[in-house]
């Protein structure tokens, strides 16, 4: 049976260059402002994708091994084996991998993310129904909405809007959300979750940070505890959910809460992309600001052009035979998902912001597409993720317009690979009430 190919050492320095080293210098999962400001120029994940074509121009293969700070690890390039991996059983390709410990484990030791087995298929349940995964709606979704349309009304005051404001109304919606209104003003649980993500950045590599690190993930904790202890049955928030919810021994509720928080940090970077492409389109907001399935494709355009995760990573527990091509177990497999989000040999007009192609928001499957991840480790909150922003993007319309002040996303050009969307610019107008 055939090995997959072996990148050379200049290709997988490369990858590494283009891929790697700029997530690592702009942060994990937490960006470095600076950082971040001087890497976006460069749009480095355009360069990554070239890198990528050319390997798999030249190899011709499902994936390739390229060799990184862990050693060799499989880089995936073809769109169907991505479904293979993405939809394959959680046992054979484990989510929780080694780099994936490195960077959240500290944030959030007993969550989903990082789980297998017997602990993860009891904790997949709890989280699916707190968070609403595969109905049409969450049962809060109304009170949550409420909550949004109450936050989001202090922003609209003046013509600039205020993405730094926005971002900081979302932290709050986060607080109330989850642990209930009583943790609205509780600044602290974002701050400790910042100074744990922030090492994360580090793969937690600095020791001598080590008891600082877990004194402030301790406070941390103890927090979460005290708002889900208070909870009251008639609340509407995700920790009132907790005791309706199925549980185990190993569930450990509490423990999902951080990687919850973390999350909501989508909502608006998502909204606020889709907003500024649509300022640039004032068709496509006209529709937009009456029409709540279309606002929905724009998201999972967005999502498709900037998705959250570059790179999806699971570990082989077992030999998987991939159509006769062998990978061994314990193989570290990497998806890039920009790559084939924007891959012209899948997708028209890979670059251009085009909502229609997803059909009125009908789910897309195409198989390169997992903004989500994909089968039994897709995220438990994808649906209430989407319920909330597209609920955002109509808020900001509902009787308001807005017109670009962003050169370079233009909805009408080839878009860029690479945003920092807090520095995205739009002025607001009065537009028609609904």
């Amino acid at each position: 049976m055939p090995e997959l190919p072996h990148a050379s050492g200049v290709e997988s320095l490369r990858v590494f260059g283009t891929l790697v080293l700029p997530r690592l210098l702009r942060g994990l999962i937490l960006a470095r402002p600076r950082m971040d400001a001087a890497l976006a120029p460069l749009d480095m994940a355009r360069h990554s994708c070239r890198v990528l074509a050319a390997l798999r121009e030249r190899y011709r293969a499902p994936a390739v091994w390229v060799h990184g700070m862990g050693g060799d690890q499989l880089i995936v390039l073809d769109a169907g084996t991505v479904t293979r991996i993405l939809d394959g059983p959680v046992e054979t390709y484990a989510v929780d991998t080694e780099d994936k410990w490195a960077v959240v484990g500290p944030v959030q030791p007993d969550s989903l993310l990082l789980s297998r087995g017997e602990i993860r298929a009891e904790r997949r349940p709890f989280n699916e129904a707190v968070l609403g995964y595969g109905r049409a709606a969450h049962p809060f979704a109304d009170h949550f909405q409420d909550v949004l349309i109450k936050e989001l009304a202090p922003l609209f005051a003046n013509s600039a809007f205020p993405a730094a404001s926005y971002f900081e109304a979302f932290a709050r919606l986060a607080r109330r959300f989850i642990l209930g209104d009583a943790a609205a003003d509780d600044a602290a649980i974002t701050d400790a979750m910042r100074a744990l993500r922030a090492e994360g950045n580090w793969l937690n590599r600095r020791r001598w940070r080590a008891e600082r690190t877990r004194a402030i993930a301790d406070q941390f904790t103890a927090r979460l505890h005290r708002y889900a202890d208070a909870a009251r049955p008639d609340e509407k928030s995700l920790v009132a959910s907790f005791a309706s919810a199925p549980c185990g021994p190993h569930t450990a509720p509490v423990g999902q809460i951080p990687h919850w928080l973390m999350a909501f940090d989508l909502p608006p970077l998502l909204s606020l992309t889709a907003l500024t492409l649509l300022a640039g389109d004032p068709a496509r907001q006209e529709r937009a600001a009456t029409d709540a399935a279309f606002r929905r494709t724009c998201i999972l355009e967005v999502l498709r052009l900037w998705p959250p995760v570059p790179l999806l990573a699971r570990e082989t527990t077992e030999t998987a035979d991939w159509d006769g091509w062998i990978v061994p177990a314990g193989s570290t497999v990497l998806v890039p998902t920009p790559f084939h989000g924007r891959d012209p040999a899948t997708v028209s007009d890979p670059d251009r912001f085009v909502p229609e192609r997803w059909d009125d928001g009908a789910e897309p499957d195409p198989p390169w597409y997992a903004p989500f991840s994909r089968g039994g480790a897709e995220c438990a909150g994808r649906d209430l993720a989407l319920t909330l922003t597209v609920a955002a993007l109509g808020e900001l319309l509902r009787g308001r317009r807005f017109d670009r002040t962003t050169a370079r996303l233009d909805p009408k050009r080839a878009l860029p690979y690479t945003i920092r969307v807090r520095d995205l610019q739009v002025r607001m107008r009065a537009g028609s009430s609904r």
